[in-house]
């Protein structure tokens, strides 16, 4: 559900921030809903910090060209124009 619902957020004139801090949220959320203690900490707002540690340390995914890692980094502030091509990995 995390997954599919990052994908759609994403097109033109999206911004990965944006994407990256939805699947956060979302992914604390189911985890929580199957009771898995790591999903949040019970303390509000910082409930998904060790979400984000032990089982999402990284951003929402990478560039794909080439090489199948073309770029360390994705700008995450700058809208995503047309043709790009990235990974959404959270699933």
């Amino acid at each position: 559900r995390v997954h599919k619902t990052c994908l759609s957020m994403l097109g033109p004139g999206a911004l990965l921030r944006d994407v990256h801090q939805h699947s956060v949220a979302a992914l604390a959320a189911e985890l929580d809903a199957l009771g898995l203690p790591f999903a949040t900490s019970g303390r509000a707002p910082s409930a998904q910090a060790p979400l984000r540690r032990s089982a999402y340390p990284h951003s929402i995914g990478h560039w794909i060209g080439l090489d199948t890692h073309d770029s360390a980094s994705m700008p995450h502030s700058e809208p995503l124009v047309p043709g790009v091509c990235l990974t959404v990995e959270p699933s």
